[in-house]
């Protein structure tokens, strides 16, 4: 409905900006968790919406970045840029590879050390809020999340460690930022499965 998009523009706006903010101002791999988020604006409010705030975003955050920093070494530089190329160089022995390289499990394993169950809780998500999508889809809501926001932060999670799990260099700092998110997609996915072995998941 046309009244419901005019209320969304304001924070779902607003959440481009703090995505573009994070991904310009912080660390360039930011924008995989706003991927979910990306996708849902297109859905919510259409692809020229999304486009123009972030190219908005992307011309006013990124043009005072790369001219303090192309003055200050003498050369053009894009910082996002340069952080992307050196991490995820796929040259063996170049950019981050020189500090060491790990095999594609090695996430899932310190993950799982550090946080037991809660790990393979996080990765059924997704697939428990298919299952109860399809089958019972009232009882995927809660007080403060529907089906929505449930998916776009299990999708996030996934994002997020699928792409570090393909990069040889790891450390476990690249997973702090979804140390949160294994915390609510482990609870969504016990509250799920709870839902949907509850007699009344099908009511």
């Amino acid at each position: 409905p046309l009244r419901e998009q005019v209320e969304l523009r304001r924070p779902l706006g607003l959440a481009v900006w703090a995505v573009a903010s994070a991904v310009l101002l912080g660390w360039p791999f930011a924008a995989l968790l706003g991927l979910p988020l990306a996708a849902d604006v297109v859905c919510r409010l259409g692809v020229s919406f999304f486009l123009r705030t972030s190219l908005t975003a992307l011309a006013t955050l990124l043009a005072p970045c790369v001219l303090v920093d192309s003055y200050l070494y003498g050369k053009l530089v894009v910082a996002p840029l340069n952080i992307l190329l050196y991490n995820s160089s796929p040259t063996e022995g170049s950019g981050s590879q020189l500090y060491g390289t790990e095999p594609k499990h090695f996430y899932l394993l310190n993950l799982g050390l550090n946080f037991d169950v809660l790990l393979p809780a996080t990765l059924c998500a997704l697939p428990l809020l298919s299952v109860a999508w399809l089958s019972a889809p009232r009882r995927l809501h809660t007080p403060t999340a529907g089906p929505r926001v449930q998916v776009a932060l299990s999708c996030s999670t996934l994002l997020w460690l699928g792409f570090f799990s393909m990069i040889p260099h790891k450390e476990e700092r690249f997973m702090y930022p979804i140390y949160p998110l294994l915390c609510v997609c482990g609870a969504l996915a016990t509250h799920t499965a709870a839902k949907l072995a509850s007699p009344l998941a099908g009511a």
